[in-house]
């Protein structure tokens, strides 16, 4: 019954095209069940139980694991500057008014650390207003909409881009989406010496089999 409810809610949206082909499941203890329908892509093969898919908040969950990988080896601190290695970040603004101009800051009252881009509350990102300002700054300079990572900048230069848009509150006084992991990537490849997907693929990837997993740019 579960598998026929499955279907019979998923199938309108495939029908509609609002998106090419999906993957579900839904589970009861050991009991579950999987449904594919449509295509993998617009034109593209019919869609498999073990289809690959692009996946973009999820690795928020891996960067952190990844952080606290290198925090257990000594190599970052949880209360580390992350001017350190960011040194785009080293004297931060912070905008007056969440809804004002983006011109109007004042100095952040202390630095940016490796637990705020952990918590998001460094002060880069999205407020639960997304017409702020700030962040359209976000969406226009680097791409932080939609995902479109074929659109992206490379790491140093979306740093730099960044380096010049302030943040919407002090760090470690509000919580603000997204923009705290994309940050956090960076600064683990320059604390590492190695390229993200490189990094990701030795301390997380490959050490639990996700065979399947893996980190690009683009």
């Amino acid at each position: 019954d579960a598998m026929v409810k499955l279907v019979d809610r998923l199938r309108p949206i495939v029908a509609a095209h609002l998106v090419p082909g999906l993957v579900a499941a839904v589970g009861h203890g050991d009991d579950v069940e999987l449904v594919a329908l449509g295509d993998q892509s617009i034109g593209g093969g019919p869609m498999g139980e073990n289809s690959l898919f692009r996946i973009a908040s999820l690795t928020k969950p891996m960067m952190a694991a990844l952080a606290l990988a290198l925090v257990d080896d000594g190599t970052l601190g949880l209360d580390d500057p992350i001017a350190d290695l960011l040194p785009e970040l080293a004297a931060p603004r912070v905008v007056r008014s969440m809804t004002g101009p983006a011109s109007d800051t004042v100095p952040a009252t202390r630095p940016i650390t490796v637990r705020d881009l952990l918590t998001s509350t460094n002060g880069h990102g999205f407020p639960s207003d997304f017409s702020a300002p700030v962040a359209q700054l976000l969406v226009e300079r680097l791409g932080q909409g939609p995902p479109q990572p074929q659109h992206v900048l490379p790491p140093d230069e979306w740093m730099a881009v960044l380096g010049d848009i302030p943040l919407l509150h002090q760090p470690g006084e509000g919580f603000t989406y997204n923009t705290a992991f994309d940050i956090l990537g960076v600064l683990l490849a320059r604390a590492s010496g190695r390229s993200l997907p490189e990094l990701a693929s030795q301390r997380i990837f490959d050490p639990l089999a996700m065979t399947d997993t893996a980190f690009a740019f683009a």
